[in-house]
């Protein structure tokens, strides 16, 4: 009688034990299966792009070239529409975007079609479309003195009406960025709406030290140069 009890209890015990690794199997599963669908809605929804040049300080680290190390990783919302003071990719589709044969550039949007902007020893100003007055526009949170001297002729630039459809852009490094302020391309200097691969968001550039080691680290992807040098 005590024989069969204990194999009883054995057999019990060893359908437990079954039983609590099929759960544990199924739950692995579940949560391998939702993260793959995460992932595959990650990756269609967002790029991640390398950094090249240093238009973007410091804001933004970039590599001196595409082959070479230092650049931050970040991640781009694809098709998405900007809006005032965003980080966008520009690209016009392997066809040069600026005058130095770069295809694709990485800067902020300071004004729209409508808009005029101008500024003032490194001072920006921009009276939106319909408005009468310029308003002063703040960019400590970006622009650093170190990057934006006040005596340098590019950080002085005369009034200018945005055409409709086109964006003005500008480097986060004032100093050293080519940008609607001194490209000339029909339009003086206005980019396209059209050209906007998608814009960085405020997370990505927030954790890019994260996503920069990540990326370095495991060498997920090879990197793609979208910044410039000027």
């Amino acid at each position: 009688m005590l024989n069969t009890v204990n194999t009883s209890l054995y057999d019990r015990s060893k359908k437990s034990k079954l039983y609590i690794i099929a759960i544990i199997a199924n739950v692995t599963v579940f949560i391998l299966i939702i993260l793959l669908i995460g992932s595959l809605f990650f990756r269609t929804r967002y790029t991640n792009v390398y950094v090249v040049g240093n238009s973007m300080m410091p804001t933004l680290k970039g590599a001196p070239t595409i082959y070479s190390e230092g650049g931050d990783y970040v991640y781009v919302e694809n098709n998405s529409k900007p809006d005032y003071f965003d980080i966008v990719i520009v690209d016009n589709g392997g066809k040069p975007v600026v005058s130095d044969g770069a295809t694709n550039i990485i800067k902020r949007v300071v004004a729209f079609g409508g808009d005029t902007v101008k500024i003032v020893r490194g001072q920006l100003y921009v009276k939106r479309a319909g408005e009468d007055e310029f308003k002063i526009i703040d960019e400590s949170a970006y622009i650093f003195p170190e990057y934006n001297h006040p005596a340098l002729p590019k950080n002085t630039f005369e009034e200018h009406t945005v055409a409709e459809g086109y964006l003005f852009l500008l480097g986060d490094n004032r100093d050293d960025s080519n940008d609607s302020r001194n490209i000339e391309n029909g339009k003086g200097g206005d980019f396209p709406e059209s050209w906007v691969f998608g814009v960085v968001p405020d997370w990505s550039v927030k954790h890019k030290n994260f996503i920069t080691g990540f990326f370095t680290f495991f060498m997920v992807t090879l990197p793609k140069s979208l910044g410039i040098k000027k």
